[in-house]
């Protein structure tokens, strides 16, 4: 229960400002998006948005109408007593919410980052957290709040503020207890904790190695030593051409516990977080303290509300807000300072990771807010599967007359099979920007700086030569294939990697390939071939390296080019040959992506496109039946990844915003008999 109630917590904490900061796409390439289909009915302005005064941080709004949930049992097995949405923030998940808040509830819940005018702007506490609840049988509430005193153990202190009573249980901390009870002694003087685990879970460590080593030349593993089994990738099979092995040198594995022998016993602190209460007519709120309910009623007739904002009634005006399960609206700026203010901790992770420093995040999130003004964010099941929505609205119009969209002539020299698909364009201005990120992290910038001195070494020319071309469309995909790099590594491996790239300087392509040529063959020490040949009437180059298991020459990598304009590169020769000039059947004529793409807005900015069916088909050479339906988890996992058949991403834009749209297209459930 403890469990529940700490997610319970953290959701509240986080769910309103994640929402909204997940869907904030900026994309590389503007694209006129087509426009939206009219509503078919105007939808009723929810009852809470009346009554919010309208400089909300943000809002997320639950909608408590059971129409729009009716599509969701068709791909999630929904109890048939099901009330929706099933829960109310803040309000103690132990209370039955069909029986005992859904016959009182309205048709829209809130959930609301206020803005708090006491405190200074950028500080932890200067959000505070409501839920607002619309009421529509008053008569029912008293025996709710019977129903929250009884489950919370202890009264409530009562006060009262401009006329409203608020009920308020501070948090509570609980006694901590021991994570496992003590274990029987086996004989003598009782054992501690600490004394029992390391004889079960932890052998002494400095046996590891040797028990290691002789587990792996037993009939365990036959045929493999230590030296074999741990390897780097680079000095695997046919690796070897590349970099001499060297002796595997075995050192003692660190202790697992400091203190084995007097160990404190693992505890737990337990926190029940505060709530608080108020009722006004019409109105629950709730809160973990009193700060966000008194906000919201000093916030009452002062100004106009939240209903009345210009920014708020784009998204009510949306098509899509009336069949949306939840909706989430806020004001850029506010809801970045929030979510950094709540969650960013460098030091929480306890490992280096290569994230910028807290000014650096905070000049990122100052210059969101003067780009962009308001964003919305929308989620519905339809007939087909699962849908999110996006939309930032600029605070500027941005000019896109010189910006062409996306065409479809890419997708036609991609195969229908592809696992996965990244398109979109400019990939210069991804990788760069990527790569200049990167470059902020010291340690990698020394790395860097010391390649760049190496004559043999590429980095001193990638931003210069290699990838300012890649100026065009262009498409990297994961595709099923019984040839080049992978296979090579595992038969199993039947996987091949392609990049489709169109350049508005095919001049300097190919001078920069030339150069990478030269560069890689020298760089290691011509361990790796290159060798010319014509496919279809162009040039064909091939890298090629020794396999020593095999005895033979391996494709590591092949490139070619379909037109004048794009060029095409695969994991070997076998690959290319099967793309080249086009594939047996293409994507754009795939039924599996089409039915992906279809209620997308077209044309778009590319799209991350994964078929998850074919994708698991893969994973599965590598699965072992037996232990998939011996592991509960694993068997759940692959149980619900297999409902799934594709999942989409795009991103769009237009003068005044800029759009991410998500697709899930799932399985019908099949109905239990």
């Amino acid at each position: 229960m403890w469990i529940e109630r700490e997610t319970y917590r953290v959701i509240n904490h986080l769910a309103m400002p994640l929402v909204c900061i997940l869907g904030i796409q900026s994309g590389y390439a503007i694209a006129q998006a087509r426009p939206t289909e009219p509503s078919e009915a105007v939808p009723t302005v929810p009852s809470v948005t009346q009554v919010l005064p309208a400089n909300v941080t943000g809002v997320l709004l639950l909608n408590n109408q059971s129409q729009p949930w009716q599509n969701v049992s068709r791909f999630l097995p929904i109890p048939p007593d099901f009330a929706a949405p099933g829960f109310v923030p803040h309000i103690p998940p132990e209370i039955n919410f069909a029986t005992e808040i859904k016959p009182w509830l309205g048709d829209w819940t809130a959930q609301v980052l206020m803005p708090n005018s006491e405190t200074a702007p950028n500080s932890p506490g200067s959000h505070g957290i409501l839920t607002l609840a619309p009421v529509t049988d008053a008569s029912r509430l008293p025996q709710f709040i019977d129903r929250v005193k009884q489950q919370r153990s202890e009264p409530p202190i009562e006060r009262e503020y401009q006329g409203v009573k608020i009920l308020v249980w501070p948090e509570k901390v609980i006694p901590q207890r021991q994570m496992m009870p003590p274990l029987p002694p086996e004989s003598g003087e009782p054992k501690s904790l600490g004394q029992v685990l390391p004889q079960t879970l932890f052998p002494d460590p400095n046996q590891v190695s040797d028990r290691l080593g002789s587990m792996v030349s037993s009939n365990v593993f036959p045929g493999l030593s230590l030296e074999k089994s741990i390897k780097f990738p680079w000095q695997s099979s046919f690796g070897q051409g590349l970099v001499k092995q060297k002796a595997i040198e075995h050192r003692p594995i660190a202790p697992l516990m400091a203190n084995q022998q007097n160990p404190q016993p693992e505890t737990i602190p337990q926190v029940m977080p505060g709530l608080a209460i108020a009722v006004v007519p019409g109105y629950l709120a709730a809160a973990e303290t009193v700060a966000p309910i008194e906000q919201w009623l000093n916030s009452r007739e002062r100004g106009i509300t939240l209903a009345e904002n210009p920014q708020f009634q784009k998204t009510l005006e949306n098509p899509d807000f009336s069949r949306s399960l939840f909706v989430g609206y806020g004001e850029l700026s506010g809801l970045a300072q929030s979510f950094l203010d709540r969650t960013f901790d460098p030091n929480a992770w306890g490992i280096p990771l290569p994230i910028p420093d807290v000014q650096e995040l905070q000049n990122a999130l100052g210059l969101l807010g003067e780009t962009y003004s308001s964003g919305e964010f929308f989620a519905w099941f339809q007939p087909e599967g699962f849908r999110a929505k996006s939309r930032i609205y600029y605070k500027n119009p941005q000019d896109i007359t010189a910006i062409a969209p996306m065409g479809n002539d890419i997708y036609r020299q991609i195969p229908a099979a592809t696992y996965l698909s990244l398109s979109g364009k400019n990939f210069n201005q991804l990788f760069l920007g990527l790569f200049r990120g990167l470059l902020n992290q010291p340690a990698i910038a020394e790395v860097w700086a010391t390649l760049g001195n190496n004559p043999n070494s590429v980095s001193g020319n990638l931003d210069k030569n290699m990838i300012p071309w890649l100026d065009g469309e262009y498409a990297i995909f994961l595709f099923p294939t019984t040839g080049g790099l992978f296979p090579a590594f595992d038969p199993r491996l039947q996987l091949g990697m392609g990049f489709i790239a169109q350049t508005k300087d095919p001049a300097a392509a190919k001078q920069a390939l030339q150069k990478l040529d030269e560069l890689t063959v020298r760089s290691s020490s011509e361990n790796i071939r290159l060798k010319q040949e014509i496919l279809n009437g162009q040039p064909v180059t091939e890298w090629q390296v020794f396999n020593p298991q095999r005895q033979s020459m391996e494709s590591l990598l092949s490139y070619s080019w379909l037109d004048n304009r794009t060029l095409i590169v695969t994991t070997g020769l076998p690959p290319l040959k099967e793309l080249h000039p086009k594939p047996y059947l293409s994507l754009d004529r795939s039924f599996t992506f089409t039915t992906a793409t279809n209620p997308l807005p077209t044309p778009n900015n590319g799209y991350l496109y994964i078929n998850v069916g074919s994708l698991l088909s893969l994973v599965n050479n590598f699965l072992d039946p037996g232990a998939i339906n011996n592991d509960p988890m694993l068997a759940l996992g692959t149980s619900i990844l297999g409902n799934i058949r594709s999942l989409t991403l795009s991103n769009s834009s237009t003068t005044i915003s800029t759009q991410s749209d998500f697709f899930i297209v799932l399985s019908p459930r099949r109905p239990i008999p």
